[in-house]
C-alpha cells in the first residue's frame, strides 16, 4: 500500500507539471536595443531650464521654486530697478546687476538640492532652484 501511495503521488506530480508547460505563456522574444550613438535622444543633453525675474517698486515677478535636473543648462534673467548683486547659494555664483538692465546667469546644475537666489545687497530671496538628482 505504501508503494501504490508513491506511485500515484509521483503521477499526481507528473501531470501537474505536465499540465503547467501546455498552459504556460509562451516567453517574449527578447526586445532589440538600438545601439547607442551620440544622435540617440537618451544621449541628448536636457534642453536648458530658463527662468526670469523683474524686480520694480520691491515687488518681486518670477517664478518661487525653480527645478531643474541634475546636469542640466540653467539660465537665470533678472531685472531690477536698483543697482544689486544675483547671487545663487550653494554654486556661489554672482552677477552684478546695474539698475534696469537684464542680465542673464548661465551655469549648468551640477549639484542636486535646494539652492536659494538672492538679491545680495538687499539680502532679499528671489526664489529657490531645485536640483533633482538624475
Amino acid at each position: 500500500m505504501k508503494r501504490a501511495a508513491w506511485v500515484l503521488a509521483g503521477f499526481a506530480v507528473a501531470a501537474v507539471v505536465g499540465l503547467y508547460l501546455w498552459v504556460r505563456p509562451a516567453p517574449a522574444p527578447p526586445a532589440a536595443t538600438p545601439a547607442a550613438t551620440p544622435a540617440t535622444p537618451a544621449a541628448a543633453a536636457p534642453a536648458t531650464a530658463d527662468f526670469e525675474f523683474d524686480i520694480a517698486e520691491g515687488r518681486v515677478r518670477g517664478p518661487l521654486a525653480l527645478s531643474a535636473r541634475e546636469g542640466q543648462r540653467v539660465r537665470l534673467r533678472v531685472r531690477s530697478d536698483v543697482p544689486d548683486e544675483l547671487h545663487l547659494h550653494g554654486y556661489e555664483l554672482s552677477a552684478p546687476l546695474p539698475a534696469g538692465e537684464w542680465v542673464a546667469l548661465t551655469f549648468v546644475a551640477a549639484r542636486a538640492g535646494r539652492f536659494e537666489i538672492e538679491l545680495h545687497g538687499a539680502h532679499r530671496e528671489l526664489g529657490a532652484l531645485e536640483v533633482q538628482p538624475r
